[in-house]
């Protein structure tokens, strides 16, 4: 789960987002708008999580979530729930361990940077029992920070790998914005229509994505020196989407893609 925001005009355009994360990318199935500015709340935030419940039932859930949402309130409903969660803290976090309180960060000063740890046994944060788990990066993260913590309720060996999937949904953003389909651009502030052009957005990226995974297991993305693709696998589907909208057959063809195998990859058949 997490939030997308900009403004048109005076006006906030805030949407709370949960995707399913797969294969590197993050595709949506539930948002809202909600029609203010700044971070979301305990309600909206479990709200959303309810719906979500509903659609799932019984089914194993590992909820990944940024610094902004751990809260008392959000703890005990996924602790009620019985879901499973790797979620982010501020380093400003208050951790109880050994009968003693402190910022969270202060635990984990002298990890050095490359490295993790986790305090050996269940502490309380926000008045749920949790293990708390720190990585340092080579260098500060891209919102400034030396250092990662991460609460979890299960093994706390693979908490940090799990989070680090939580990038995803903002490839997912990049996508719906400056890298896809500018959705920033329109100039919409009704609730019902934002969150409608969403649901559009998201299936056009969920296309663009399969069909990117297509062409690239025809001809595998090239990789650049530091070993990262040197185009996305949905800019890749992207681009195909608007060769075979222009008709574009001679080139896609070449690329093992006609427009009878996208919509193969849209109905699902």
């Amino acid at each position: 789960m997490d939030r997308t925001e900009w403004k048109f005009g005076a006006t906030p355009i805030n949407l709370l987002v949960i995707a399913v994360v797969h294969n590197g990318f993050a595709f949506p199935v539930l948002w809202c708008h909600l029609g203010k500015a700044g971070s979301s709340n305990s309600t909206e935030v479990t709200a959303l999580l309810e719906k979500l419940r509903a659609m799932l039932g019984t089914r194993s859930v590992l909820v990944l979530m940024d610094r902004e949402f751990a809260s008392h309130t959000l703890l005990e409903w996924l602790r009620v729930a019985n879901w499973d969660f790797d979620l982010r803290l501020k380093r400003s976090a208050l951790v109880r361990y050994r009968d003693h309180t402190h910022r969270v960060e202060r635990y984990f000063s002298d990890l050095a940077k490359g490295h993790g740890c986790w305090l050996k046994r269940k502490v309380t944060v926000y008045g749920v029992k949790v293990f708390v788990v720190a990585f340092r990066p080579l260098k500060p993260t891209e919102d400034g920070d030396d250092c990662v913590y991460v609460v979890t309720n299960r093994a706390p060996s693979a908490a940090v790998s799990f989070y680090k999937q939580r990038w995803t949904i903002e490839n997912l953003f990049a996508a719906l914005k400056s890298r896809g389909f500018n959705f920033e651009d329109l100039h919409i502030t009704n609730t019902v229509r934002l969150e409608n052009l969403l649901g559009v957005l998201c299936l056009a990226a969920f296309w663009a994505v399969q069909l990117g995974e297509l062409v690239a297991a025809h001809q595998p993305i090239k990789r650049k020196a530091h070993g990262r693709r040197e185009v996305s696998v949905f800019r890749l589907g992207l681009d195909a989407l608007e060769r075979l909208m222009r008709f574009d057959a001679p080139v896609l063809k070449g690329q093992w893609c006609l427009w009878d195998d996208a919509l193969r990859l849209l109905s699902g058949t």
